[in-house]
């Protein structure tokens, strides 16, 4: 038969693994906020670090620019790009941003140049924007690699073009930028 002791020594003992889990649960809680804050707060520094070159580029008169033409992302994760675009023309312009597949390389170095299922995927602005003469503006691409996608790397043309037009040779703003993708 029990006695009044021992079951409350087993009352006081498990308010004591209670509270000191629930201690330990809370200090694991408030490491793992400070280690998504620091990596929130080095993602946000290497963002601007590569809008401040995007930006010195366009000062330098490069019409078209991309601060970072390499990037590696992994598979299921995405990346922002931003494109910078200066007009140096007399007279306001409209313009459009537009990508395309240009090749894709193994990891044995065997390169397609068809565009491989489950490539990386670009999310951004497609409707036509306006800038005045001189006027310069930073646009956001997203970069999204599907968890299927194959390992290599991805190289894709960056064009800016005269807005409403196919984009042919007349059309096109600027120089041709490669962004290369390495999906690992």
């Amino acid at each position: 038969m029990r006695t009044k002791k021992g079951s409350l020594s087993l009352s006081i003992n498990a308010i004591v693994i209670i509270i000191i889990s629930m201690v330990i649960m809370s200090s694991g809680i408030m490491l793992l906020f400070q280690a998504v804050g620091s990596g929130e707060a080095q993602f946000a520094a290497a963002d601007e670090a590569a809008k401040a070159k995007l930006a010195n580029l366009l000062d330098e008169g490069k019409q078209v620019a991309l601060p970072q033409p390499k990037i590696t992302i992994l598979r299921g994760e995405s990346k922002g790009v931003p494109v910078g675009v200066l007009n140096t023309d007399e007279k306001q312009r409209e313009f459009e941003i537009r990508h395309s597949f240009s090749t894709y390389t193994d990891r044995d170095d065997e390169i397609e140049e068809t565009k491989p299922a489950n490539s990386p995927k670009f999310l951004y602005d497609t409707d036509p924007f306006t800038l005045d003469s001189e006027e310069k503006q930073l646009h956001d691409m997203q970069v999204s690699v599907p968890k299927k996608a194959k390992r290599g790397e991805y190289i894709f043309s960056i064009r800016v073009c005269n807005a409403g037009t196919a984009c042919k040779k007349a059309d096109k703003y600027g120089n041709l930028q490669k962004l290369v993708i390495i999906v690992k």
